[in-house]
């Protein structure tokens, strides 16, 4: 999109996935760390999942790109009218043992983590136009 180009979306654009912010799972982990370092006891072989618990479909995931792209002209390329087979159609997460036991919570709605990402590959492509 950053090249204008229109997204392409492999599936139907249907499959729902909890997408979160590099920033909130580098943050999670972190707690983690901190936490095994500090009560290795209460905090080994325990399993946390870091997620939003908000899923959203492709579909409309690469919608909300298209909008803050500002170029809403461009219409997603669907490659699949069905569901891929063997693809989960639905994959998302409860966080809430992270947030009990670590006080973690993700910081990021979609919308600003989208915004963030987009202005950071705009920028990375810029720069390698110009090498």
């Amino acid at each position: 999109m950053i090249l204008g180009k229109p997204p392409v979306i492999r599936s139907d654009g249907t499959p729902l996935r909890d997408y979160i912010f590099v920033k909130d799972v580098t943050e999670a982990y972190l707690k983690l760390a901190k936490a095994l370092s500090l009560n290795k006891n209460r905090f080994s072989a325990q399993a946390f999942n870091f997620g939003t618990g908000k899923p959203i479909s492709v579909l409309d995931l690469v919608k909300q790109i298209i909008k803050i792209s500002g170029r809403t002209y461009l219409r997603p390329q669907i490659l699949s009218q069905d569901k891929i087979k063997g693809e989960i159609d639905k994959q998302y997460l409860s966080s809430q043992k992270a947030k009990k036991m670590l006080h973690w919570q993700p910081r990021y709605n979609l919308n600003k983590g989208l915004k963030e990402t987009f202005i950071w590959y705009a920028h990375f492509l810029k720069e390698e136009a110009n090498v």
